[in-house]
């Protein structure tokens, strides 16, 4: 996914373009990712692709994790996963 970008004003605007819609969108993913550059917009279309695929357990979970990079709070999906696998792993 691409934009032709004729000035900096265009990219600018392109920019508050997206960003309004995705706060102004009413579904689920619009308020989940906040997609502020074109690069955010063309990794979500990438995980998005990848998820229509037959991925292993791995790579699914790897392209969530990436996913949550795009939220506006990405610390916490990160910390969620981090405690599982300490958890999964840790030696009583």
């Amino acid at each position: 996914m691409g934009v032709t970008v004729y000035h900096d004003w265009d990219k600018q605007f392109w920019n508050w373009f997206v960003s309004f819609m995705v706060s102004n969108n009413k579904s689920e993913k619009g308020k989940k990712y906040l997609l502020p550059t074109d690069r955010d917009i063309e990794i979500l279309d990438k995980c998005n692709q990848l998820e229509k695929l037959n991925l292993s357990k791995v790579e699914f979970e790897l392209v969530a994790l990436i996913k949550t990079q795009l939220e506006d709070d990405w610390r916490t999906p990160l910390l969620m996963k981090l405690d599982s696998l300490l958890k999964k792993n840790k030696k009583d």
